[in-house]
C-alpha cells in the first residue's frame, strides 16, 4: 500500500512539474521591438519583467495585460518597467499612450549637434547602387542627458537624423562586437572588395579604439558587419527622431 501511495505521489508531483516548467507566450502587439529584456514565451510562475524604451516627452503611458490595467514603474537607464507574473495560459501586453500637451502648439526642441570627439562607434554601409544613393551612416554619440546616448543616420542624399535612446545599446553593441576577434582583422590579407562597402569603428567604455573594414575581412565579415550595423539600425527603425535636418 505504501508503495502504490509512493507511485501516486511520484507520478503527482512529475505531473506538477511538468505543468509549471510548460511556457506560455507573451503577444506584445506588434511592439516587442520595444521591449527590453523581451522574450516570446514564460513558464508559469515565472516573474516577468521587460521595459519600455520608445518614451516620447510630455506624454503618459498605460499598459494593460488582458485587458487589465497593470502599475508600472521606471528604471532610469532601462525605460518603463513592466512587471507581472506568468500565468499558465497566454497573454496580450498591450502599451497605450496619450500626449500630454495636444493643446499646445508643436515647438521645434531644442539640439545641439553631438561633437566629433564624443563619437562612440560608427557604422558605413556603401549601398548597392552605382551612385551609392542607398548609403548610409550610423554613429552613435555620447550625451550629457543622463542614460542616454545619441545615435545620427546620415544617408549619401543629404538627410541627417538624430535619436535620442537609452544607453544600454551601446553597451549591448559593445557585447555583441567583443564576440568577434575584431582586432584581429587589421593583420589580414587585403580582401577584394565587392559591390557593397561596409566599416565599423567602435570606442570601447575602456578606451580601446577598434576600426575593420570590408577591406581586410575573414570569410564571414560581411555577415558580421552587417550584425553590428543591422544592431544600431533596429532601434532607429520605429523611433521617432529627436532632430531631422532635410
Amino acid at each position: 500500500m505504501k508503495r502504490i501511495l509512493s507511485i501516486v505521489l511520484s507520478l503527482f508531483t512529475a505531473l506538477v512539474m511538468t505543468d509549471c516548467a510548460r511556457k506560455y507566450r507573451v503577444d506584445y502587439c506588434g511592439q516587442k521591438q520595444f521591449y527590453h529584456d523581451a522574450k516570446d514565451s514564460y513558464a508559469a510562475g515565472e516573474t516577468v519583467t521587460v521595459y519600455f524604451y520608445m518614451i516620447a516627452t510630455d506624454t503618459s503611458y498605460s499598459f494593460y495585460l488582458n485587458g487589465e490595467k497593470i502599475n508600472h514603474g521606471y528604471d532610469s537607464g532601462k525605460g518603463i518597467e513592466v512587471s507581472f507574473i506568468m500565468p499558465d495560459h497566454d497573454v496580450k501586453l498591450e502599451c497605450s499612450h496619450r500626449n500630454d500637451l495636444m493643446a499646445l502648439p508643436r515647438q521645434e526642441p531644442e539640439f545641439e549637434r553631438p561633437k566629433e570627439e564624443d563619437m562612440l562607434a560608427q557604422y558605413l554601409y556603401s549601398g548597392e547602387k552605382e551612385d551609392r544613393s542607398d548609403g548610409y551612416y550610423l554613429r552613435i554619440y555620447a550625451s550629457s542627458q543622463p542614460n542616454k546616448i545619441w545615435i545620427e543616420q546620415e544617408n549619401m542624399t543629404g538627410a541627417d537624423s538624430f535619436y535620442l535612446l537609452p544607453e544600454f545599446i551601446f553597451g549591448e553593441l559593445c557585447r555583441l562586437a567583443g564576440q568577434y576577434d575584431l582586432p584581429s582583422w587589421n593583420d589580414l590579407e587585403k580582401t577584394e572588395r565587392g559591390n557593397i562597402y561596409q566599416s565599423f569603428y567602435l570606442r570601447t567604455p575602456e578606451g580601446a579604439k577598434i576600426s575593420v573594414s570590408s577591406d581586410r575581412q575573414p570569410e564571414n565579415g560581411s555577415e558580421i558587419l552587417s550584425k553590428l550595423g543591422g544592431h544600431i539600425l533596429s532601434y532607429v527603425d520605429g523611433s521617432a527622431p529627436y532632430y531631422v535636418k532635410e
